[in-house]
């Protein structure tokens, strides 16, 4: 017998070739990492490349944002004192020297430090930052020329301009030849070419920050739109590979597997086809089904019937009680309890009461018709289905019980007395879904009215059941 299994093993090992499912899955899943990998890797590229790209445009308008800053509180100071050339009113001072303490175009040149640029932009914004200084002493010399010439109360000029010396030629000049200097100094040409060496100068900072920042941004875009056509391609590569996946799973196992399903249903033998573990497969199986064929009979009998007791177990009863129900013909049920079997048990012990369960499946095989169904559906319940049976038969079978009884409370060996609690009911429309119930009523009315008895269903149980 060995030598044959052996033969028979090397014999499938001869037959069975295939790709293996396992191998075949550690495959994709490899190729699903490496896939996950990679695309991780390009995401992970593109999100920086698209931070780079946002913080490229928020510091270009950072920048552009402070070099206006710069631009706009140099014309402010320049609008202010010639305001105040013009009109002599001493609030243009006060907000002269207020745009000074809020030092907007000191604090716009430090703001500009923060930022990595090339040293020509740091150059370009340092430059008008030292012609705007030159302007604000010589529009600080021209205040003090005009205070002077207006002979302005002291309280209303600031500090500033009232420590500023004047030159002893400036000082020898009448008021009107001050008022014409100092408004040279705010309007003349030397004034206007260093106001426009400052727009110039700031105008070039924003002309190198706007050409550094599209040098930048034409990097990030070429990094960008590398980044994006080698994720498509992954992505197309990895959905191809999953269409081969499909593939290969579909041939080599959703079909045979299919075909199986198929012959098995036919009770037909399996083709060997599809990967290694589905002919390992077919081969156990078609092995299975020709061991099957011998024993089917004593298997289907095992399954149906109660091992302890021979009678028929609860599947089997249940599918008796599909069969008849759809039948329609006159039946009975009786639903049966061995009255405290649980005492017999405790007191002798459960191979005694293995013995007791014996005697009654034996006792209600010998006193029913062979066209009857006696089944064991619970651990001490028993029931027997009446076919071809109505109610006119009560007598006969209320004789049967007692004849049952009779024997199991005189006991003729060293068996312990018990007894039967049969609750009967019978149908003229088969099986029916109430059958049960009622036979169950009739048990319980046994159960409470000192068991060991028989008793049939009627209307009066109803009324006398809780529900």
């Amino acid at each position: 017998m060995k030598s044959e299994n052996q033969n028979t093993g090397k014999n499938q090992q001869n037959e069975v070739k295939g790709i293996r499912i396992s191998r075949m899955n550690f495959v994709m899943c490899i190729i699903a990492c490496v896939m996950f990998l990679l695309l991780t890797a390009t995401v992970i590229h593109v999100t920086k490349t698209f931070r780079n790209t946002y913080a490229a445009i928020r510091d270009y308008v950072s920048c552009m944002q402070y070099g206006r800053d710069f631009l706009d509180s140099s014309d402010y100071l320049t609008d202010r004192v010639r305001l105040y050339s013009a009109t002599g009113d001493p609030k243009y001072l006060e907000q002269y020297f207020s745009e000074l303490d809020r030092a907007r175009r000191e604090n716009a040149i430090k703001d500009v430090e923060a930022y990595h640029m090339e040293a020509e932009a740091y150059d370009s914004i340092y430059s008008a930052l030292r012609h705007s200084d030159q302007l604000k002493q010589q529009e600080i010399y021209a205040m003090s020329l005009l205070a002077n010439a207006w002979d302005c109360d002291p309280s209303l000029i600031p500090q500033t301009v009232a420590d500023t010396a004047l030159s002893p030629d400036d000082l020898r000049l009448s008021p009107e030849e001050m008022i014409e200097a100092a408004r040279d100094l705010v309007f003349g040409n030397d004034y206007q070419r260093q106001k426009q060496q400052i727009i110039d100068e700031t105008q070039r900072f924003q002309d190198i920050i706007d050409a550094a920042t599209k040098q930048r941004m034409e990097h990030d875009y070429s990094q960008l739109y590398r980044a994006m056509v080698v994720h498509q391609a992954l992505i197309v590569i990895h959905f191809a590979s999953m269409i081969l996946g499909f593939i290969f799973s579909y041939v080599l196992v959703v079909r045979p597997m299919a075909g199986y399903v198929k012959h098995i249903k036919a009770r037909e033998k399996l083709q060997v086809v599809g990967a290694y573990e589905c002919q390992c497969l077919a081969w156990t199986c078609n092995t299975m089904f020709a061991r099957n064929a011998a024993q089917e009979h004593t298997l289907r009998h095992q399954a149906e019937h109660d091992a302890l007791t021979g009678l028929l177990n609860r599947g089997a009863f249940d599918n008796l009680r599909q069969t008849l129900h759809s039948q329609g013909e006159p039946m009975g049920l009786l639903i049966i309890d061995v009255d405290k079997f649980k005492q017999v048990n405790d007191s002798f012990g459960h191979e005694m009461g293995d013995r007791v369960l014996k005697q009654v499946a034996s006792l209600l095989a010998g006193n029913f018709r062979s066209m009857d169904h006696p089944a064991r559906i619970g651990g001490d319940e028993f029931s027997v289905i009446l076919t071809n049976t109505d109610s006119d038969q009560q007598k006969a079978i209320l004789e049967k019980i007692a004849a049952i009884n009779h024997v199991l409370t005189h006991p003729a060996d060293d068996l312990p007395a018990v007894s039967l609690s049969v609750g009967g009911a019978f149908s003229t429309e088969g099986f029916t879904d109430d059958l049960y119930r009622r036979a169950d009523l009739a048990l319980y009315a046994v159960k409470d009215h000192g068991r060991c008895g028989c008793r049939f269903y009627d209307d009066s149980l109803e009324k006398a059941s809780p529900g």
